[in-house]
C-alpha cells in the first residue's frame, strides 16, 4: 500500500492563499465532460488557493490495518488483537505473497475465556491479484456504492473458527509482481471476548489446524499495521460555498490539515499514527450557493502520484450514487496538473450534498479535493 507525502504539502502551508478563478479553457472542459472524466487544470494551484473550513469530527469502531509484512515472506501471524463485547471494528488486510510457494490469507477468531458471538456486517474479499489499482477501484467502489446486507451474518464462537470461508479459500500463487490479496470487514462482538488473527498459510494446510503452529511474522518498516480510534471521518465546512469565491480547496488524507489517526501496534505494544486514511469512510458535507448563477464542480487532484478509486454523492431526498474515479475506461489519473471530475452541481437544485470518498488501496497520498465554479 503506497502512501507517499509529497515535500511541497509541508511547504505549501506556509503560503499565503490568494484568490483564484476558473479559467475559461478549463470551465469549457468541464462543462462539456461527465462524472469520472479526466481534465487538466489549466494553472490552477490548489495549493495556494484558499482552503475550505472544515470541521473534521471521528466516529465509529475500531479500524485494524493489516498491511505489514505487506510483501509476505511466508506462513505465520501477520495481525493481532483482541476485542471485547460492544466493540465494532472494522478489519482492512492487503498483503502480497512474496514467497515462493502458494499462501492463503484468512481471519481466525477465538473466543477468550468462555462463548463469544460475533456478527459480520460487512465483507469485501478481493483477488488474488496483480493488478493493484484495479483492486483499490474495485474495494472503493463497493465500499460506498453497495448497501449493507439487510442482516449481520452470525458466528458463534465456542472454539476457534474463520472470519470468511471465501477468503480463505483463495490460494495465491507466486510469481512477479507478486499477486495481491484484499480483504474488508466490519464486524461488532456481542457477546464475550473474542481474539482476531490475520494469518498466512500454506497453500495445501487447513487454516484452523495450521494456526496453533504459526509465529508472529515481523512488520516491515515502510508498511502500517495496527488498531486505530476509528473508521468514519465527518468534515461539515463551515460556511456555504458560494461560486462568486472562485476556487476553493480541501486537503485529504496529509497528516497535517487531516490529521493521522492514533493507535498502535497492538502485536508489540508500540503506539504509532497510521499514516494513509486507508479504510477510513470519509463523508464531506457542503453546502452550496450560486450568486452569480455559475454551476460547481468538485474535482480530484493527485499529489503524490497515481490515483484512480470511486466516490458517492448523497442528496436530500435523492438517496446515494455511487460512481468510479475516473472513469473505468480511463487511465487513472496521476499529474498535479489534472484531475478527475467528481461531481457536478447546479446550487439552485442542490444547495446541500454528502461526498463520500474512501482512499482506494494502492494509491498514493495525499489528495486535494478542488471546488470549481464554471
Amino acid at each position: 500500500m503506497r502512501s507517499s507525502f509529497a515535500a511541497v504539502i509541508g511547504f505549501a502551508i506556509l503560503l499565503p492563499a490568494h484568490a483564484q478563478d476558473t479559467p475559461p479553457e478549463v470551465a469549457a472542459q468541464i462543462a462539456a465532460s461527465g462524472v469520472g472524466a479526466i481534465v487538466g487544470l489549466g494553472g490552477v494551484d490548489p495549493l495556494v488557493a484558499p482552503a475550505l473550513d472544515a470541521r473534521r469530527d471521528c466516529s465509529g469502531g475500531k479500524l485494524v490495518y493489516s498491511g505489514s509484512p505487506e510483501y509476505c515472506p511466508g506462513p505465520g501471524i501477520l495481525y493481532q488483537d483482541t476485542f471485547g463485547a460492544g466493540e465494532d471494528v472494522r478489519l482492512y488486510l492487503y498483503h502480497v505473497n512474496a514467497s515462493p510457494k502458494p499462501l492463503r490469507f484468512s481471519v481466525v477468531l477465538e473466543p477468550v475465556g468462555g462463548r463469544a458471538h460475533v456478527d459480520v456486517e460487512n465483507s469485501i474479499a478481493i483477488g488474488p491479484s496483480r493488478d493493484y489499482f484495479s483492486v483499490g477501484r474495485l474495494s472503493a467502489f463497493i465500499q460506498l456504492g453497495r448497501p449493507t446486507p439487510p442482516r449481520p451474518r452470525p458466528i458463534d464462537l465456542s472454539s476457534s473458527a474463520l472470519l470468511d470461508a471465501d477468503l480463505d479459500a483463495r490460494l495465491v500463487p507466486p510469481g512477479r509482481p507478486e499477486p495481491l490479496i484484499h480483504g474488508l470487514y466490519d464486524f461488532r462482538v456481542t457477546s464475550g471476548t473474542v481474539r482476531m488473527s490475520v494469518v498466512a498459510v500454506e497453500g495445501d494446510a487447513d487454516t484452523l489446524t495450521r494456526f496453533p503452529a504459526l509465529t508472529l511474522l515481523a512488520r516491515d518498516k515502510h508498511h502500517d499495521r495496527g488498531t486505530y480510534r476509528f473508521f468514519t471521518e465527518d468534515a461539515v465546512v463551515a460556511q456555504p460555498y458560494s461560486t462568486a469565491d472562485g476556487v476553493r480547496h480541501l486537503r485529504m488524507a496529509d497528516g497535517v490539515a487531516d490529521p493521522w489517526m492514533q493507535g498502535g501496534d497492538a502485536t508489540i505494544g508500540s503506539s504509532s499514527p497510521y499514516r494513509g486514511s486507508y479504510g477510513v469512510i470519509y463523508k464531506v458535507h457542503l453546502k452550496l450557493v450560486s450568486p452569480d448563477g455559475r454551476k460547481v464542480a468538485l474535482v480530484l487532484n493527485p499529489r503524490a502520484g497515481g490515483l484512480g478509486g470511486a466516490v458517492a454523492v448523497e442528496r436530500p431526498r435523492h438517496g446515494k450514487s455511487a460512481d468510479y474515479s475516473p472513469s473505468l475506461n480511463l487511465r487513472t489519473v496521476e499529474e498535479k496538473e489534472e484531475a478527475a471530475v467528481l461531481a457536478k452541481w447546479d446550487p439552485k437544485t442542490t444547495p446541500e450534498v454528502t461526498v463520500w470518498w474512501t482512499p482506494p488501496g494502492a494509491a498514493s497520498l495525499p489528495v486535494e479535493w478542488i471546488l470549481l465554479p464554471y
